[in-house]
């Protein structure tokens, strides 16, 4: 016996197959990122150059510019956060 297909069974069973295939993207493009990285953690761009500083390293000819730190006076006064995400 066929029973009509309701549009709440309709647009559960699209969601559920839309975040598998979410999920399926995600996964292939991080496998992709983990293969362009060799063993040795350099990647196509060239091996990592070690940072004098401590901070951050990088392949050669890339930069990076730190704008604020923990704790750096802000233009209104305050102090920047310890965790800025999002700032």
């Amino acid at each position: 016996m066929n029973q009509p297909v309701s549009r709440r069974y309709f647009v559960r069973r699209a969601s559920a197959y839309s975040l598998g295939f979410a999920g399926l993207n995600t996964c292939l493009a991080s496998r992709t990122i983990a293969q362009a990285l060799t063993t040795e953690g350099s990647s196509s761009f060239g091996p990592l150059i070690q940072d004098p500083e401590g901070i951050l390293d990088l392949p050669q000819h890339f930069s990076y510019k730190i704008i604020s730190r923990h704790d750096d006076k802000m233009s209104d006064g305050l102090t920047t956060p310890g965790l800025p995400d999002g700032m």
